[in-house]
């Protein structure tokens, strides 16, 4: 980062954003001038340097080795064996990889506590946020799930209690190192103070012994943590929206619990009334108890014993009617509907704020790796050589043309280089599937000229905008056809069998779908006609009438398929 007045250069890496303040590098009288008289090999390589503007303005957390403060990342063990160009672009090659898992951190909703701090950190991250590895955690837990199929009680298999136990096991073990793992990189204090996780671990150690006692005595138990498995399902990185989803539902439940005590309180009111007004009457058998008087009234909120609750009293006294119908007007019509109209309110504000708080997420993550990809010389932009090194690693799978795109795309300002403001736009962009603009010309644009000439009369036909209207017209005579016909055979009485006699006029209708489809493959081509879903949409349609008409000749037509086409 560049100093200000005096101009001079100060080395900082992200490790201090996560750093306590008291170890914080200018906390510890780390500054430029004792940082270079420690490290004369950084210096000597810097000032040998100098006139080249392509140096990192920071340096990563990767870049530094664990335990300590001093950053080595311009350092090696021989410095004599690297030029400062390979010490340089080494540099830049570490930062890349850190800025690409910034954005990843920003784009998956991970805390950035939880970025790696240091260079031995960095493999059991990497190895842990690996798409193969995503699937293998998923499989564990899906295996978990499945012993219900094997153990007791289950309902079609008896497995020895040594074999599903086995299972078990194994399956653990493999959550086991995505556990470790993740301990690993992140630390025994930033695991324990992650909620998520330490459930997790807990749960997990509870069911080893668990499945090691039921293998030691071979016999099965009344085994509670088996309601537990769920957990490590939901913990899987491809159950995020899940997550999401369940944490929001919890965090609504408040609200609601004041509109449900408001409702219990009333329900409690109107039963001790209910009580006093028709337990005297001995042929009600709904106010008998208090008890009784409170089921039946809570089955009166949904109506199931509706209007059977009010009948005995009402047959004594039609008054009593008033109290049923304030009951419901209260309960069941207001309550009720106010209840539902918190639930929405809530959890859409829960919505808005977490949508919210992820954008704001992913513009710090941006930030973050905004200040990696800049140089000293220009600070506050990325030039397109450090735009495709980042991609190199956050999108491995974009081509150089790709990723030009997707710079020009970002560079609205088109000066060459990336600000800020344009860097934050980077998750839309990366998106995007790019292909090359194919040329108009038709297909059988290289057939001889006869051909040639019949395929492009066809393809202007089929193109022609009355074309298509007339192809509406005869689906919607087709469909008023066999609806009339259906209303005059059903207006007859007449029993319908499976042995139809299919009409001139459906095979009439038929054909000309037929026709229909071989004009538009012919003129538009067959990539372009199946293309279209509609099209595809008619053609098997098309050709379950033509199979009709043909099953009528073993008895079992059904060409009255045809009455899809009009859907589109």
């Amino acid at each position: 980062m560049e100093g200000d007045g005096g101009g001079r250069n100060r080395v900082e890496s992200f490790a201090s954003l996560f750093l306590p303040p008291g170890e914080h590098p200018e906390a510890l009288g780390t500054s430029s001038e004792s940082f270079e008289s420690r490290s004369p090999t950084i210096t000597d390589t810097s000032r040998s340097i100098r006139h080249d503007s392509d140096i990192p303005n920071e340096f990563c957390n990767t870049s530094m080795e664990s335990d300590t403060v001093d950053y080595h990342h311009l350092q090696d063990p021989n410095p004599t064996d690297l030029t400062p160009s390979g010490v340089i672009n080494s540099s830049w090659e570490m930062n890349y990889h850190e800025a690409a898992i910034f954005l990843e951190e920003g784009e998956n909703n991970d805390k950035f506590n939880s970025h790696p701090r240091d260079r031995d950190a960095l493999p059991a991250y990497l190895v842990t946020h690996n798409h193969w590895f995503y699937s293998l955690d998923l499989a564990a837990a899906l295996l978990l799930l499945a012993l219900a199929v094997i153990e007791k009680p289950a309902v079609f298999m008896d497995v020895p209690v040594g074999v599903h136990a086995s299972i078990e096991l194994f399956g653990l073990f493999i959550l086991g190192i995505s556990i470790v793992m993740q301990l690993r990189w992140l630390g025994l204090r930033t695991f324990i103070k992650h909620k998520r996780s330490l459930a997790k671990t807990v749960s997990w150690l509870v069911m080893i012994v668990e499945a090691v006692v039921v293998i030691i005595r071979n016999e099965n138990h009344f085994r509670v943590t088996r309601a537990l498995r769920p957990i490590f399902l939901v913990d899987s990185r491809y159950m995020g929206g899940v997550r999401r989803f369940l944490r929001q539902i919890l965090q609504s439940v408040p609200p609601i619990l004041e509109v449900l005590g408001i409702l219990l309180f009333i329900l409690i009111i109107f039963t001790t009334l209910g009580f006093y007004l028709f337990s005297p009457n001995k042929e009600d058998p709904y106010f008998s108890t208090f008890l009784q008087g409170f089921v039946s009234l809570y089955v009166l909120l949904t109506t199931a014993n509706f209007p059977d609750v009010m009948m005995p009293a009402y047959a004594k006294n039609r008054c009593s009617a008033a109290f049923f119908i304030g009951f419901l007007a209260i309960n069941l019509y207001f309550l009720m509907n106010l209840m539902l109209a918190v639930v929405f309110v809530v959890f859409s504000d829960i919505e808005k704020d977490k949508f919210r708080k992820l954008l704001l997420h992913k513009r710090r993550a941006c930030q973050y790796a905004f200040r990696l990809l800049v140089t000293r010389s220009q600070p506050t932009h990325i030039p397109f050589r450090h735009f495709y090194g980042l991609l190199k690693f956050y999108r491995p799978h974009l081509s150089h043309r790709d990723s030009y795109l997707a710079f020009k795309t970002l560079n609205r300002t088109e000066t060459g280089y990336l600000n800020l403001s344009e860097f934050y736009n980077i998750y839309e962009v990366c998106e995007y599937k790019w292909k090359p603009y194919q040329s108009p010309d038709p297909w059988f644009v290289d057939l001889p000229n006869p051909i040639r000439g019949c395929c492009f009369l066809i393809r202007r036909l089929v193109t022609w905008r009355w074309f298509s209207f007339f192809v509406y017209a005869v689906i919607v005579a087709n469909a008023l056809v066999l609806i009339i016909s259906t209303i005059l055979i059903s207006m007859r009485g007449e029993p319908i069998t499976y042995d139809m006699e299919v009409t001139w006029g459906q095979v009439g209708f038929v054909a000309f779908y037929v026709l229909e489809a071989n004009l538009k493959m012919i003129g538009l081509g067959l990539m372009d006609y199946f293309s279209s879903g509609w099209n595809i949409y008619d053609f098997f349609v098309t050709l379950l009438a033509i199979a009709g008409i043909i099953a009528e000749q073993f008895s079992s037509s059904f060409f009255y398929i045809v009455i899809l086409r009009p859907l589109r």
